[in-house]
């Protein structure tokens, strides 16, 4: 009887996040740097000048929990403006965002350094609970917050993204 190698974590998700990668850039297709932080007339939702900024914070959080050092270096101000309990605002004199080729390279510069990177993580690293704020107590190991923060949150929002486009009049976007 042959047995099949069972795929690293690395093999298992890095499609799921390119994929998502793809289309996350892809939603911002027509998309100008004036609009990038601006919400829709009468409707209070993420606008991607937010969601980029705050899907940038979380995966540099999951690869320090598991043991990767050499990962993206967030600014300390995106913190408060970018988090889980910040409040996404509409920036009509943007002034209260980075401008959006900032947050962009950045989100870039995250993905494709986390990318990257899967496949140097330690397994017994992802079999630990996680320890430290914000994810201790989310899931049992760190693969699952892993699975969480770089596949599932991203689509959560791309989703976000999404709506925000179609009520800017921007349509939706195909991806191939």
């Amino acid at each position: 009887m042959t047995t099949a190698a069972i795929p690293s974590f690395a093999e298992t998700v890095t499609p799921a996040i390119e994929r998502t990668y793809g289309l996350l850039t892809g939603l911002l297709d027509g998309v100008t740097p004036d609009r990038f932080a601006r919400m829709p007339e009468g409707v209070t939702t993420n606008h991607p000048a937010f969601i980029l900024g705050h899907l940038s914070l979380y995966p540099t959080l999951v690869l320090e929990q598991l043991g990767v050092t050499s990962v993206a270096h967030i600014p300390s101000d995106h913190q408060a403006l970018f988090s889980y309990e910040a409040e996404c605002i509409d920036d009509a004199a943007g002034t209260v965002y980075p401008p959006m080729d900032e947050i962009v390279g950045q989100f870039d510069r995250v993905m494709k350094e986390t990318i990257a990177c899967l496949d140097t993580i330690d397994p017994a690293e992802l079999v630990k609970a996680p320890s430290k704020p914000p994810f201790e107590g989310m899931m049992p190991t760190m693969a699952g917050v892993a699975c969480f923060v770089l596949a599932s949150h991203p689509i959560f929002h791309a989703g976000q993204l999404s709506a925000w486009r179609r009520c800017m009049g921007l349509g939706s976007v195909k991806q191939g």
